[in-house]
């Protein structure tokens, strides 16, 4: 009897290892995917969403669901990724070369692994670092072939939680800083600069790899949940309980900006989604009732009905008028103008 308690753990931790990086082949599908898997990626939550040109896109989510469109959105294909867990972040270059970073967290152990996946095809086929012993990543961001950041959760060997990589993700360097309890979300000015936010509530700046505390007081248990630069120093940082925040100083303080938005909603919402192009930002999240909208950096608001109630997790526009937003049951929305009107393009959800 003594010796159960350390199977059932040892037990759980492989299943979770082999669902995310062992994932067998079957004869379930067409692509070799288990047929149950298949049906539950339909209505996996979709957790980011990316776009290289505004026909090409891709959106990631649980169970490993990676769905491509090449013509907009009008058409959305599930891909092979190859593992089982939850992906929170894609990002593509051009349309051929992209990444989708997530991770698998153990039971009872209070750890993670990462996962990593690069596509040189469009994502007709995906490659996973095997090797990567990095914890569990929230987002990865490259400028080109080469330079790269990711952040995720910390652990012992890896305390701040913050990487970057000089040779496209075959190796990756940890960045100096105190111990980290997971971040949330990031963004980046260039392979140099840039800030980052926790679920504490805590801030933080990067620069030259390395970490300097944000001069913002932290907000205590609210989590940070987007971050998106849009200009040479101008940050956006959205969160829980109806939270948006502007950097004029590339992430070292935060402030509200000068409309308070939730005049247009209240404060009920958690937000989760954010994209900014210019002075042109929307804000998304829980419920997914309704997008915020700014044209004018924030100075002033408009709230748009998005026809549906899912809570939303990422938007993405490859121009100003032309955007998508995903979310729970593997919802994917979209516009047309601007976001002033919503179309739904896919959504699972059909199953009891």
């Amino acid at each position: 009897m003594r010796g159960q308690p350390f199977g059932l753990v040892r037990g759980a931790v492989l299943a979770a290892a082999f669902l995310c990086f062992g994932l067998p082949a079957s004869a379930g599908t067409p692509d070799g995917l288990p047929a149950y898997l298949r049906e539950m990626q339909e209505d996996a939550e979709l957790t980011d969403v990316a776009f290289a040109d505004a026909r090409h896109g891709w959106a990631v989510g649980d169970r490993g669901a990676i769905y491509a469109t090449a013509d907009g959105g009008k058409h959305w294909r599930l891909q092979t990724s190859g593992v089982a867990c939850r992906l929170a972040s894609v990002q593509f270059l051009d349309a051929d070369n992209g990444w989708a970073a997530g991770g698998v967290f153990y039971p009872y152990t209070h750890t993670s692994r990462g996962v990593l996946l690069r596509t040189r095809d469009g994502g007709k086929s995906w490659a996973q670092d095997k090797g990567l012993m990095l914890p569990s990543l929230k987002r990865v961001k490259f400028f080109n072939s080469k330079l790269g950041w990711a952040f995720g959760e910390s652990s012992a060997l890896f305390p701040s939680g913050v990487f970057a990589t000089d040779n496209g993700g075959r190796t990756w360097s940890p960045v100096e800083g105190q111990p980290a309890g997971g971040w949330l979300s990031a963004d980046f000015l260039d392979a140099h600069a840039g800030a980052i936010a926790g679920r504490d509530g805590s801030l933080a700046a990067i620069r030259r790899r390395g970490l300097q505390a944000a001069r913002t007081p932290g907000f205590g248990p609210r989590g940070l949940n987007r971050m998106k630069f849009s200009g040479d120093t101008t940050g956006w940082l959205v969160g829980d309980g109806g939270l948006v925040l502007t950097s004029g100083d590339a992430g070292m303080s935060w402030q509200l900006p000068e409309s308070n938005p939730t005049t247009r909603v209240g404060g009920d919402f958690d937000w989760q989604a954010l994209e900014a192009r210019g002075p042109r930002i929307w804000v998304a999240g829980s419920p997914g009732t309704k997008v915020l909208a700014s044209e004018d950096g924030g100075k002033s608001w408009q709230a748009y009905a998005t026809g549906q109630n899912l809570p939303l997790y990422s938007l993405a526009f490859a121009d100003n008028l032309h955007g998508w937003a995903v979310g729970a049951l593997g919802t994917i929305l979209a516009t047309s103008d601007g976001g002033r009107n919503w179309q739904r393009q896919r959504s699972g959800g059909t199953r009891a």
